[in-house]
């Protein structure tokens, strides 16, 4: 290296970083991690790039050996923070006897001496999700890279994030079951350089929706059916209120295997222990009907507090449909969960 070609570099200093995720799959909530597949896209500056021999030319694309540009190859010393599993995964371009860490070229029509490096790895990676909106929550996954100078031309460099290559994603091989994957985006941290790919996901919660949501209404409505019982029936009264708490705790167990387990309260743990204190009012009104207060008031009263339970069950299930339907149109990433849907 001359000492024009350094100043060559400090004068197209600019490298240019992108990640872009392949695969989205196993997302472990109560284990704390999820599994992924990325490529790291990273355009540089290679000077005097017409000496050094091309390796094979495919349509608008001239290949490069990394070896032949390993004073400027970038990321040779790069990190992933949160990585609890990592491989990275071997390209085969240049021949199975031949394997290289990155695929290098330059495209036609791009500055004579910019060069493209890909490098694609797949692990599994930690992120503490926050399920205190659970079943409506939403999570921002994040792979964090930290980029490491191991080359005079490292230590020249100035990172800038490219823009993302958003039709280049198969959407269909980030969709989730659980999940609906929204959007992604890097953001960069030049000192020390730090990069991080976060991936927008929400959680599809019908199934909760469907499973608790709708059999506790079901349960706040049949408890309101016991006013109706002769008011001389007191103990009917009550030990029908008894039987259907018993009906709420069983609901509460049958998704109990569903529901991660934390430890805190989750929104859906509100839901829940909103009936119990609903059916308890109940009980204690069908205890005091006729004595203290009077059947109407009674009714008028479990009434109110129903409508309070029913407002906090139901107001964020239509929130969220109504929110996912605007989000549908612009979350480019969306995949129906049922095909033609």
């Amino acid at each position: 290296m001359t000492d024009k070609d350094w100043a060559q570099l400090d004068m197209n200093a600019e490298t240019g970083l992108t990640v872009v995720p392949i695969t989205l799959n196993c997302v472990k909530v109560e284990e704390s991690n999820f599994s992924a597949t990325i490529r790291v896209v990273t355009r540089f500056y290679c000077p005097n790039l017409s000496e050094i021999p091309v390796y094979e030319t495919v349509g608008d694309r001239n290949y490069y050996d990394p070896n032949d540009l390993i004073d400027f190859l970038p990321n040779q010393a790069l990190e992933i923070q949160n990585a609890i599993e990592l491989e990275q995964v071997i390209t085969k371009f240049y021949g199975l006897e031949n394997p290289r860490i990155a695929l290098v070229f330059r495209v036609h029509g791009t500055d004579e001496n910019e060069v493209v490096s890909e490098i694609v790895f797949r692990g599994k990676f930690k992120h503490v999700f926050d399920l205190r909106e659970f079943p409506f929550d939403q999570q921002e996954l994040a792979i964090v890279f930290r980029i490491w100078r191991k080359t005079e031309a490292d230590f020249r460099r100035a990172w800038v994030v490219d823009a993302l290559p958003r039709e280049t994603v198969d959407k269909q091989m980030l969709a989730l079951p659980d999940y609906a994957v929204r959007s992604y985006d890097v953001a960069l941290d030049d000192n020390p350089v730090e990069a991080t790919l976060s991936i927008k996901i929400i959680r599809r919660p019908w199934f909760y929706t469907i499973s608790t949501t709708i059999s506790l209404v079901v349960i706040i409505v049949l408890a309101l059916t016991t006013f109706s019982l002769d008011l001389t029936a007191r103990g009917d009264r009550i030990g029908s209120t008894g039987s259907l708490l018993l009906a709420t705790i069983a609901v509460k167990f049958v998704v109990a295997s569903d529901v991660p387990r934390v430890s805190y309260m989750t929104k859906l743990d509100l839901e829940i222990l909103s009936v119990f204190v609903f059916m308890l009012i109940v009980a204690v009104i069908h205890s005091f009907v006729g004595l203290l207060i009077s059947p109407s008031v009674g009714f008028q009263a479990a009434a109110v507090a129903a409508g309070i339970v029913f407002l906090l069950m139901l107001i964020r299930p239509i929130r969220h449909w109504r929110k996912r339907v605007r989000q549908r149109k612009s979350d480019f990433l969306f995949v129906p969960k049922f095909p033609g849907s």
